[in-house]
């Protein structure tokens, strides 16, 4: 005997199924009894994809946080290059900015979906700076 399972957006994604080695007769209390090991299968693989979506999101966050912040401070050094420290304590000053305006988001999700854990707001260092 099997019940479908059934998203909450109407994806079926296969069978939960009950197997004995006799043939026998299935009450409607077993039958409700499976659909309800069902919806629990279901709600946790939604509740799984759930906090992998949530993950791949903060990721993207971070990395774009890791973008803005060397965008900033390349704009900075060009900016003292230039012999413009005015300008470039303004992309300093930018940049600090977006980056508390993201990390505050991060850390305001972090509360209500879990704890960030360590690297999520990090990556590794390019190879140009790990050789030197």
């Amino acid at each position: 005997m099997g019940v479908p399972l059934v998203t909450h957006d109407g994806y079926s994604l296969g069978t939960l199924n009950v197997i004995d080695f006799q043939p026998r007769e299935v009450t409607a209390a077993e039958v409700e009894t499976l659909r309800d090991l069902a919806g629990i299968v279901v709600d946790e693989l939604e509740l799984r994809l759930d906090a992998l979506s949530q993950l791949s999101e903060r990721r993207r966050q971070a990395l774009e946080l890791n973008d803005d912040v060397v965008q900033g401070l390349a704009l900075a050094q060009l900016a003292l290059q230039a012999d413009h420290p005015e300008r470039a304590r303004d992309a300093i000053a930018a940049t600090l900015e977006a980056a508390q305006r993201l990390v505050t988001e991060l850390l305001q999700n972090a509360g209500a979906h879990g704890n960030l854990e360590p690297g999520d707001l990090v990556r590794s260092a390019p190879a140009a700076l790990r050789r030197g």
